[in-house]
């Protein structure tokens, strides 16, 4: 079974790899704002192996000129200008924020604070914006949070704080930050700063810790068990030989699981337990511990998917197909759409669900109650991927190309877009991104503003990071 732990711990920046970029918007369908462009109005594009930025009006008011490029952040967007050269900040307006040259540059955080290097085998170096030096180190990791990470000579790691004063001296082998998912975002993460997860080496193996900024140790696990952050809230599992461990921020046990693998359906609020791939039983569990849904006494068989509010794919194991799916409510284990359609989506945030009585057959949104709020005769009927979209992208085969259009949360057709442009993605600030063809030959990335209007008066081979 697969696990969704990439936004659980190690979603730090680590300088000592490559630039990192990050996008201008915030974590899809996660209720929080998923913007195209940034705070300073600006987007990251590349033409040519170049990378420039163009505003909302699609003006390219930073020339494709640099090598390589992050997305502005809190004011600043690093820079370099040709290939093995240093990195330099630069403003808005394209002129430099500093003229000291960077081996490794990161993006500035909402502290006003970067993780730097100056040379390939110096010191990670945390400045602010006018490029006092604040804290080095071996290695720093932000967590846009104003707590910084920090390995010392001995390799072992700490924490400091945004001014440079050592918070928890460094006595751990590792140490991860624990990551809020309501407040995720891709440009800057920010990470909870009074709990940690800290580990010791020691000669039986390795011990995990749950900790606080002052150091005290909240919870042992036992040794060579993996403590995890469910996101959500203060919750932790812990994955041990025996099963399954759930933890509260106190560092206190509130239920053990005979379980082998666990996923965290982000802000749901649910663990999703599973036995030897399936084989003895799944169950899902609320963040309290208590069993919702369990496989052995139930006729349903659960998905492994849910959405932002705790609903969740079901199939009846009767019907002998998991195409044809339904939806159960996880608080409460009602059965609120029945197995009956094909290849059903959950609730979405403008509370449809989209799906066929059969397979080629008309696509039907539905609401909570199950009933049809419209049906489309098409190829293929699909929501964004930022659930937040009001959009819908229904699609047409026209000969040898699709044809593409966007309806609203009623049916109602809303724009056409033909043949040459297919969208791609929904921003919460109204922007479109689409991919333009030239009958099947893709010509590059393009951006339509909310009243459909195409902002730029070319393509790019690629728009934001």
């Amino acid at each position: 079974m697969k696990r969704f732990l990439t936004f659980l711990l190690l979603f730090a920046i680590c300088l000592s790899t490559v630039l990192l970029f990050s996008s201008c918007g915030k974590k899809k369908g996660s209720g929080k704002e998923y913007n195209l462009f940034s705070e300073e109005g600006l987007l990251l594009v590349e033409r040519n192996d170049k990378y420039g930025f163009i505003d909302k009006t699609g003006k390219e008011v930073i020339p494709c000129k640099y090598y390589n490029a992050s997305s502005f952040s809190n004011g600043y967007a690093a820079v370099q200008e040709k290939k093995d050269d240093s990195y330099y900040y630069i403003k808005p307006d394209g002129t430099r924020l500093l003229e000291t040259p960077f081996y490794r540059a990161g993006s500035f955080d909402s502290q006003g604070r970067a993780i730097v290097k100056k040379s390939e085998t110096g010191k990670c170096d945390l400045i602010d914006s006018t490029g006092k030096t604040i804290f080095s180190a071996e290695d720093l990791f932000s967590g846009d949070n104003g707590c910084y990470l920090f390995m010392d000579d001995s390799d072992l790691y700490g924490i400091v704080d945004k001014n440079g004063e050592i918070a928890l001296a460094a006595m751990y082998d590792d140490l991860s930050m624990i990551y809020n998912v309501e407040s995720f975002s891709f440009d800057s993460a920010s990470a909870l700063t009074d709990r940690f997860l800290a580990y010791r080496k020691q000669s039986s193996g390795t011990v995990c810790y749950i900790i606080n900024l002052e150091g005290d140790e909240l919870y042992v696990a036992d040794k060579n068990c993996e403590v995890y952050s469910v996101c959500i809230s203060d919750v932790f599992v812990a994955e041990c030989k025996e099963g399954l461990v759930l933890i509260n921020r106190s560092g206190e046990e509130i239920q053990r699981f005979d379980a082998d693998d666990f996923e965290m359906f982000f802000s749901s609020g649910f663990l999703f337990l599973g036995g030897i791939e399936y084989e003895r039983y799944c169950e899902l569990v609320d963040l309290k511990g208590n069993v919702v849904f369990n496989s052995e006494k139930s006729n349903y068989e659960l998905e492994d998917y849910a959405n932002w509010n705790g609903d969740f794919l079901v199939y009846d194991e009767a019907k002998n197909s998991d195409n044809y799916c339904g939806i159960m409510d996880g608080k409460t284990g009602e059965i609120i759409i029945p197995c009956d359609y094909y290849d059903l989506t959950v609730f979405d945030e403008n509370g449809l669900c989209i799906g066929q009585k059969e397979k080629n057959g008309d696509f039907i949104a539905l609401n909570r109650k199950g009933e049809t709020v419209f049906s489309i005769s098409c190829d293929d009927l699909c929501a964004f991927d930022n659930n937040n979209a009001p959009y819908y992208i229904a699609s047409y085969k026209q000969g040898a190309n699709m044809s593409y259009e966007l309806v609203d949360a009623k049916g109602n057709l809303i724009h056409t877009f033909g043949t040459r442009f297919r969208p791609y993605d929904y921003y919460d600030d109204g922007f479109i991104v689409c991919r333009e063809y030239e009958g099947e030959n893709f010509v590059g990335y393009t951006v339509f503003d909310s009243s459909f209007k195409r902002i730029c008066p070319t393509n790019y081979d690629s728009i934001g990071y």
